[in-house]
C-alpha cells in the first residue's frame, strides 16, 4: 500500500459541513484512531472509498478496491452459518488459507458451523473483522469496534485485530470513546470541527492538566467504563443528557440512550 494524503478535505452534505480542514496521512501499516461522531466518521469512509466526492480538498494514494470498512452496526446473513458465510467471500477474493487454521485466531473456531443468528455481539464483531480480512485490503476502517463488547469480548477482539495487522493490514478506526481508541490504536487524532484534527498525546496531556488548567480550555476527560447486564459501555460525563430517580434507581440518560 503507499502513503494516502487528505489535505485540507472540506465535506459540504446538505448544507451541513460535516468535514473541514481535515488533514491526514496514513502511511502503510500505519495503526491510527480518530476521535469523531459516527456521522463523522461515515462520511469519511465513504470519501476514502470514494463513494462520495469531496467538496474540496486534495486525496492522493487511494485504491477503492483495496479498502474494506466495518461499520459497528455491520449486517451479515443470518440463516448461514460461519463456515458457508466466510466460503462465499474466500470465493470472491484470492484468500488461499484453509479456514479453519485461521478460524482460531478470531476465536470463532468453536462456532464454526452455527448459524449466525445465534452467535453473540462479541463473535458477530469478530466475524466482520475476519470477513474484511479475508477479502486482505491494503486499508482497513472500523468504526467503533469495542462498543458494547463483555470484557471477555473486548480482549478476544484485540487479540483479533493484533493478527490483522501483523499479517500488513493498514488499520484506520474511529469512535467517540477516547478510552477505545486508547485500547486500539498507537496514533490517537481527534477530530474537531472548529480546529480539524490534532494529534492527542494522552501524557502531555495528563500532565498539563495537574499543572494547571484554564476557563478557555477544558480539561479532558476520560470515558467512564460502565456495566450494562453483562457489557460494557464508554461513555464521557459530557454526553450525560439527564439523570433522573425511578422507583428509588438513578437512571443515565447518555446521548439519547438510556
Amino acid at each position: 500500500m503507499q502513503t494516502i494524503q487528505l489535505s485540507n478535505i472540506f465535506k459540504q452534505q446538505a448544507h451541513q459541513t460535516i468535514l473541514k480542514d481535515f488533514t491526514l496521512t496514513i502511511p502503510a501499516q500505519s495503526n491510527i484512531g480518530i476521535q469523531m461522531s459516527h456521522v463523522e466518521a461515515t462520511t469519511l469512509f465513504n470519501l476514502l472509498r470514494q463513494t462520495t466526492p469531496q467538496t474540496s480538498g486534495v486525496m492522493t494514494g487511494l485504491t477503492p478496491a483495496r479498502i474494506q470498512t466495518i461499520f459497528h452496526d455491520d449486517g451479515f446473513y443470518p440463516q448461514l452459518t460461519v463456515s458457508t458465510y466466510l466460503k462465499t467471500f474466500q470465493h470472491i477474493s484470492t484468500f488461499e488459507t484453509d479456514l479453519d487454521d485461521i478460524l482460531q485466531y478470531f476465536a470463532l473456531k468453536d462456532v464454526a458451523h452455527t448459524k449466525i443468528k445465534h452467535l453473540s455481539f462479541d463473535q458477530q464483531q469478530r466475524l466482520a473483522l475476519l470477513r474484511a480480512f479475508i477479502l486482505q485490503p491494503d486499508l482497513l476502517l472500523i468504526e467503533s469496534p469495542l462498543t458494547n463488547l463483555t470484557n471477555a469480548g473486548i480482549e478476544l477482539y484485540l487479540a483479533a485485530l493484533a493478527y490483522t495487522r501483523e499479517h500488513g493490514v493498514t488499520v484506520l478506526l474511529t469512535s467517540y470513546s477516547l478510552e477505545e481508541l486508547v485500547l486500539t490504536s498507537t496514533t490517537i487524532f481527534r477530530y474537531r470541527p472548529n480546529r480539524g484534527l490534532e494529534l492527542t498525546d494522552l501524557a502531555t496531556e495528563s500532565s498539563s492538566d495537574s499543572a494547571h488548567t484554564s476557563e478557555d480550555t477544558p480539561r479532558p476527560i476520560f470515558k467512564i467504563a460502565s456495566k450494562v447486564e453483562d457489557k460494557t459501555v464508554f461513555f464521557s460525563p459530557n454526553e450525560i443528557d439527564f439523570i433522573e430517580s425511578v422507583n428509588g434507581v438513578s437512571q443515565l440518560n447518555v446521548s439519547g440512550k438510556q
